[in-house]
């Protein structure tokens, strides 16, 4: 039997993307509809900010060309992953709470049960794990 962290999720949403902040509101709004469709929509507002402050720093950081991958096990599990060209893994530290920008990974971490960046063969992913509580099945 495969252990439970490795069985493929109920759903899977995987959209290419090349990041312009003009579309970021139609990105939220396509992440909000694949929730609802999936039964997750608890989890959306959570997600759609955590999948804007990801996406925001592909344009700032990356060449802006992307994959967003959404995987939902119903009832209260969802992972995004942001997948870019850059080898450049972030770091999350203190923000300047003063600056115009810097704030996203954390904003991420407080939103996020857990999140990660690993390098891949052509740059890295970022994933972020959601998970509502009383409604998520125990998953490792």
């Amino acid at each position: 039997m495969t252990p439970p962290h490795t069985q493929r999720p109920d759903h899977q949403y995987r959209l290419p993307l090349t990041v312009r902040p003009y579309e970021l509101p139609r990105i939220r709004s396509k992440t909000a509809d694949r929730l609802r469709l999936w039964g997750l929509e608890h989890l959306a507002d959570h997600a759609c900010v955590i999948v804007t402050e990801l996406l925001v720093n592909v344009y700032r950081h990356a060449d802006g060309r992307a994959v967003l991958l959404l995987q939902g096990w119903p009832p209260g599990r969802l992972l995004i992953t942001v997948s870019d060209r850059s080898a450049a893994l972030p770091v999350a530290k203190e923000p300047d709470w003063e600056a115009e920008s810097g704030r996203g990974l954390c904003i991420v971490e407080a939103l996020a049960d857990w999140w990660r960046a690993e390098p891949t063969t052509t740059g890295k992913d970022i994933t972020a794990s959601l998970i509502h509580p009383g409604r998520a099945r125990a998953l490792p």
